[in-house]
């Protein structure tokens, strides 16, 4: 040790530091007995924001002790959430105060005298630390950096990361509408549970899902893969040839061609969702009426046939997404040098050539991605499916003819309850379509500045 370390070491510390250890570290103990404590009401949100402020209330006091750098940033984080609790749990006083008054109620003006004051005394001692950091801790760059992005990390956690934990646990239990309370004795493995309580049912679900080739699963993917499919090549074929159109200068107009053509994609989707379902009707649509005036007396009910409905909804989505890919493939025509095309010409190239040799290897690095992109949004629809069909018609099997993965998700959660059963679908969905995200992403290089 050098003689500048050695002395350094023997500076006697501040007393504040040893205050403000004591008091995270007291924080942080009454944290876990509050939620041990509680522990048993199951309130599961409560309890894991609870532990998450004892441990960060507790790392506060050991990097204090040691007088660890980063402790700084994480005790000004920690500051940084006691004012936010602060101004909820004001906001709460103020709207209960307005409820008792609209309600008639007498007030109770100590007790609100008192949480004010508990309040202000609240906000008052995040101030005081930060002040007292600020004038005996040297403040490092990379300190400062946590108390910016620690609120996003905490909304990622609790919005993002929490809801994925809580969906995977849930997916190993039977709990639907009538198994909703926990049932402590079965989740342990013992059978002595009520009837209304849920239980640990281990791999039951997935079993359900992937162990039969004929179940709801395998038949809602397959669809959706059809559906993917049928509609990212059309939006493509469709895109490229109104993009072809709009890039020759012989058409005249052009910029008015173009302000037409994207205006499905401008119009709100249940707008255009519900006007084709309109269309479709099977006794006063405006298709069926049409085809009647030209003398097909009995045409087809678009929306209560299996193969029509599909068709429908397809031509629907079609509708609606073909200006995505005519706007980057019209972009990516416009950046192709017009040299290119005038040296093809010399060399006796004819339209269909210029387009297979030139044209499309140019515009594909602006394709690939919108096809990725367009596949991976058109497999996970929901809106325009439900608003049109509900994902029927349902003849006679236990899916409907349009019920794609969304869909079949929502009505098997909010329709017929089996909170276990989907979470289960969600999870087996979820590694899947991460793993397709990361396969046509490698493919397509859209990250390769990333990993490269």
């Amino acid at each position: 040790m050098t003689a500048t370390s050695a002395s350094s070491a023997r500076v006697p510390r501040p007393l504040g530091d040893w205050i403000l250890a004591g008091l995270f570290a007291v924080a942080g103990v009454g944290l876990l007995i509050f939620v041990g404590v509680r522990l048993a009401d199951g309130a599961g949100l409560l309890l894991i924001a609870t532990v998450a402020a004892s441990i960060l209330c507790l790392a506060s006091a050991v990097g204090l002790w040691f007088r660890w750098r980063w402790a700084w940033g994480l005790i000004v984080f920690l500051c940084i959430l006691i004012v936010i609790g602060v101004v909820v749990a004001l906001g709460v006083l103020l709207a209960q105060i307005n409820e008792a008054r609209q309600a008639g109620q007498a007030l109770n003006l100590l007790g609100i005298l008192s949480r004010l004051i508990l309040f202000g005394g609240v906000i008052v001692l995040p101030l005081v630390i930060i002040r007292y950091l600020s004038r005996n801790w040297p403040v490092p760059a990379s300190a400062l950096a946590l108390p910016y992005i620690g609120p996003t990390l905490l909304g990622i956690l609790l919005f993002s990361v929490y809801p994925i934990v809580y969906n995977v646990g849930l997916s190993f239990t039977n709990r639907n509408l009538f198994r909703f309370q926990p049932c402590p004795e079965g989740m342990l493995g013992f059978e002595t549970c009520p009837s209304k309580g849920f239980v640990f049912a281990g791999l039951l679900n997935y079993l359900k899902l992937l162990g039969d080739l004929r179940s709801d699963f395998v038949i809602v993917m397959a669809r959706s893969l059809l559906w993917t499919v049928i509609c990212v090549t059309l939006f493509l074929i469709l895109g490229l040839v109104l993009a072809l159109i709009l890039n020759s200068p012989l058409v005249k107009g052009r910029a008015i061609y173009r302000v037409v053509l994207i205006v499905p994609w401008a119009i709100p989707f249940y707008i255009s969702a519900l006007v084709w379902k309109f269309f479709f009707n099977g006794e006063f649509g405006t298709i069926n009426n049409l085809l009647r005036t030209v003398g097909w007396a009995a045409p087809p009910t678009w929306l209560n046939q299996p193969a029509t409905a599909f068709g429908a909804v397809v031509i629907i989505n079609l509708w609606m997404s073909y200006p995505f890919f005519m706007t980057i493939i019209l972009g990516a025509l416009q950046a192709i040098p017009q040299d290119l095309y005038e040296a093809a010409e010399a060399d006796g190239a004819n339209w269909w050539q210029k387009l297979r040799l030139v044209t499309l290897p140019l515009i594909r690095p602006a394709i690939i991605p919108g096809v990725v992109l367009s596949a991976l949004t058109t497999f996970k629809l929901f809106e325009t499916v439900w608003m049109v069909t509900a994902g029927g018609p349902f003849t006679g099997s236990k899916t409907g003819a349009t019920e794609i993965v969304m869909v079949y998700a929502y009505r098997q959660a909010f329709q017929l309850f089996n909170y276990g059963y989907i979470s289960a679908f969600a999870v087996v969905l979820f590694i899947i379509l991460f793993a397709a995200t990361m396969f046509n992403l490698r493919f397509a290089r859209i990250t390769r500045g990333v990993y490269e």
